[in-house]
Order: C-alpha cells, then sequence, then structure tokens
C-alpha cells in the first residue's frame, strides 16, 4: 500500500505513544523523503513563513526549503525562538552535536508554537537515544513529526511522516514515490519493532561504550554529546583530508565541512558500531 503496511503503520504509532490518537502515519524511503515532504508542504514558494533551526545542523533540511530565508540559532532552541506563524525544526538528539533537549524543553517549545501559530517540525531520527515526547498531541493541528529506522536499525532505508489528517492528504498527494516504499524493509522494520525490547539495550550499551572508549583513548577537551550515536572530534589536519584517508582504508567517517563552513574543523564517528571497528578506527593508524 502507497501510505505504508497497516501492521507497520499500528507499530509506528505505539512506538510513538500516539495509539489512539487522531494521527495517520505515511512510510518512507527514509528520513530524508520524510523531511523533503514535510519540507516541501510547509515551505510553499507563495507562502511566507520564517524559519528557524539550531546551527550547526543537518543541512538538507534548510536545503529543501528552496533558500528561503530562515533564521539560525548557535544553542538548543528555546521558546523566545519561536516566530509569529513561523516553522521551527528541532532534532533531538541534535546532529551533529548530540545535543539534546530535555522533556520540559521540548513540551515548552511545543505549547509557544501552538500559542504563536507555528508550525513544528519535529525531527525523530534519532529517536532511540534520548528522551521522547509525542509533541503531537501538545500541538497536533501543525505539528509533523518525521522519523528514521537507519540509525538503529542499519542500513534499512526507511522512515516516515507523522501528522494529523488533513495535513496529510497534502503531503501523501506530494510523496515523490507513487508506489510505497520497499516491502522488504517494511517488513524489517516490523521484525525490529516487535523485537525493539530485545535488541534496543544491547545497542545502547554498545554506543556508550564506544564513546566512553573514544574519549578515554584520545587525550585533550572535545565537545561531549548528551546523547546520540556519534563523536565530534576537532582535529588539527584538514578534516576533508582525513576523511579521504580513512575512505582509502575502506573506513566512512563524516567529515564536518558536510555540515557547512564555520562550525570547527573535525570528523563525526559513528558509535552504535561493533567496539571492533572503532579500535580499527583510532588504533591502526592515526590519521
Amino acid at each position: 500500500p502507497p501510505y505504508g503496511l497497516p501492521e507497520l503503520q499500528e507499530l509506528i504509532l505505539d512506538r510513538f505513544e500516539l495509539t489512539g490518537s487522531d494521527a495517520e502515519v505515511l512510510v518512507t524511503d527514509g528520513s530524508t523523503s520524510a523531511i523533503y515532504q514535510a519540507v516541501r508542504y510547509l515551505c510553499h514558494p507563495d507562502v511566507y513563513r520564517p524559519f528557524v533551526d539550531m546551527e550547526p545542523s543537518w543541512g538538507w533540511t534548510k536545503k529543501f526549503t528552496r533558500k528561503r530565508d530562515f533564521q539560525t540559532v548557535p544553542h538548543k532552541i528555546r521558546p523566545e525562538d519561536v516566530p509569529e506563524r513561523g516553522l521551527v525544526n528541532i532534532c533531538s538528539p541534535q546532529n551533529p552535536t548530540g545535543e539534546k533537549y530535555t522533556i520540559t524543553e521540548l513540551i515548552s517549545i511545543a505549547q509557544e508554537c501552538k500559542r504563536k501559530n507555528a508550525w513544528l517540525l519535529y525531527d525523530c531520527a534519532y529517536r532511540d537515544y534520548g528522551d521522547y515526547v509525542p509533541l503531537y498531541k501538545y500541538h497536533p493541528d501543525r505539528t509533523i513529526t518525521t522519523f528514521s529506522f537507519s540509525k538503529s536499525v542499519g542500513c534499512m532505508r526507511l522512515g516516515g511522516v507523522i501528522c494529523n489528517p488533513d495535513v496529510m492528504r497534502d503531503i501523501y498527494s506530494m510523496r515523490p514515490n507513487q508506489l510505497g516504499s520497499s516491502l522488504v524493509a517494511q517488513k524489517g522494520g516490523i521484525a525490529a519493532l516487535k523485537t525493539v525490547d530485545q535488541w534496543l539495550p544491547d545497542l545502547l550499551d554498545t554506543t556508550n561504550h564506544n564513546r566512553d572508549w573514544i574519549y578515554g583513548f584520545i587525550p585533550g577537551k572535545y565537545p561531549r554529546p548528551d546523547n546520540g550515536n556519534s563523536v565530534w572530534l576537532e582535529l588539527e589536519r584538514d578534516s576533508s583530508d582525513v576523511t579521504a584517508e580513512y575512505y582509502s582504508r575502506g573506513i566512512l567517517v563524516r567529515d564536518g565541512k558536510y555540515y557547512g563552513k564555520g562550525h570547527g574543523n573535525f570528523i563525526k564517528i559513528t558509535t552504535s558500531v561493533p567496539h571492533e571497528w572503532v579500535k580499527k578506527l583510532l588504533t591502526k593508524r592515526d590519521p
């Protein structure tokens, strides 16, 4: 089905604590597709809507706005940053910093968005690594939640959009994949959600162990994210050169320049992987 398998939709609503609400789910080919469809709906060329995001952040959300004017803040978004009738993008834990919002902070932003008639784009790609709140319940008219499976269930290009039925009709009509997402991926998503209590604790233990090991192995002070499945390491050498050198050895790290200029010279290392991979990254050869 173009919306996604009904069983998967029900499991997603349960996972996001929205069972029994009027929220609907559209299954997509990963969170990138979900965010693209949400932003395409929210940032129509004929509608001016101030856009607020944290900096640094995943750059594609802003690119999808078609170069619309946007405001960035160098800290977590606060209620006073919410513009009247605007759009606020919240990702918690934040990509790439790993900084998370507390439950109180998330609820306060949702309530302020409702008060100011603003839209809230709630990016839950890293939902399993931080505090989650079903913000849809606080502002159902103008909250769009997007999510991903790939940050917890590796290599699975599966994500989705959650919003109210009226908004969903428009988002559904502009989906790029008219035939729906891969049935193989959706079956995998069903299996993952049915067994989440069996594999998620081990994944979080591995992620935390790798993060602590990296900071213990490398001397110096680095930004230390509260959550997330990666660490950010500042470098003396150019991050693009280091990234290319690792790639030539069959190791993938994220170049900090991916997030735009002016955010420091860093690489981002994924920690939700087997510990031996992390040891290979840092002990086989010092870049």
